[in-house]
């Protein structure tokens, strides 16, 4: 957020204010969601253990990535990866 709002010239208070204008979400908010739309599909396109993806997406351990990941989908990542069932995964807007 420092980065964002330093290239933008603004306080990180107001570079995230301006940003969840513009998104709806803030800015952590919305990197969650997309960090755990990527490790869905992860989950679904590759062989991997559900730890393993909770750390390559940066989840401090499986335990909070599985209360995300449910949070967000309404489904357990095991649930998930051995069903595969549709949810809505959120894609990033283009943003100029």
């Amino acid at each position: 957020m420092h980065s964002l709002a330093e290239s933008a010239g603004y306080s990180p208070w107001h570079c995230a204010k301006i940003f969840k204008e513009l998104t709806g979400k803030a800015p952590f908010e919305y990197i969650r969601m997309y960090r755990l739309s990527k490790a869905a599909m992860e989950l679904r396109d590759r062989d991997l253990k559900v730890v393993d993806v909770a750390m390559d997406f940066v989840f401090d351990s499986h335990e909070g990535f599985t209360r995300a990941f449910r949070r967000q989908f309404g489904i357990s990542p095991n649930e998930y990866k051995k069903h595969t069932p549709p949810i809505y995964l959120f894609h990033p807007w283009s943003i100029r």
